[in-house]
């Protein structure tokens, strides 16, 4: 059962999403793995670390028990591709390609209470710390409570 507190906070469902999507085409091209931001993981490189940021009502609300629920959210999907220079420096790019083509082909996708939609690219940032390259990939995305999530009135 669908509860209010599940549907009124997309960004877990989101991320998992996200996560098992990077993972799926990672593993198949570039052996990495995607960890959310907030872990204490030291993971090898190549990996992909993911955030959900920015978060905000976008419009649309559901009535329901005699108050309004948000249905729609936009926010900022960041992905942080990370590798090692002389390692598997010479993925890099192709790492933060990766990105942009599955956001690319996968401007729909759909978690147990919302859909996300949209992909946009909004920019990217890049970084060294020590031997590690960093670059993070912002995608807009806009998020939406699916309509047979609502809990039965």
């Amino acid at each position: 059962m669908t509860t209010l507190e599940e549907i009124s906070n997309p960004m877990p469902h989101v991320l998992t999403v996200w996560k098992n999507l990077l993972e799926t085409a990672g593993h198949k091209v570039f052996s990495v793995s995607a960890f959310d931001e907030g872990t204490d993981d030291s993971a090898l490189s190549p990996y992909f670390k993911i955030q959900l940021q920015n978060l905000r009502a976008s419009g649309g609300e559901y009535p329901l028990a005699g108050n309004k629920y948000w249905s729609s959210w936009s926010g900022t999907l960041i992905t942080r591709a990370s590798t090692m220079r002389g390692k598997n420096g010479d993925k890099h790019n192709a790492l933060v390609g990766a990105i942009y083509v599955l956001a690319t082909k996968n401007r729909n996708l759909y978690a147990p209470y919302h859909s996300i939609h949209h992909f946009r690219p909004a920019g990217l940032n890049s970084s060294t710390d020590g031997l590690l390259d960093h670059s993070e990939i912002h995608l807009d995305v806009e998020i939406f409570v699916r309509d047979d999530a609502w809990p039965q009135q």
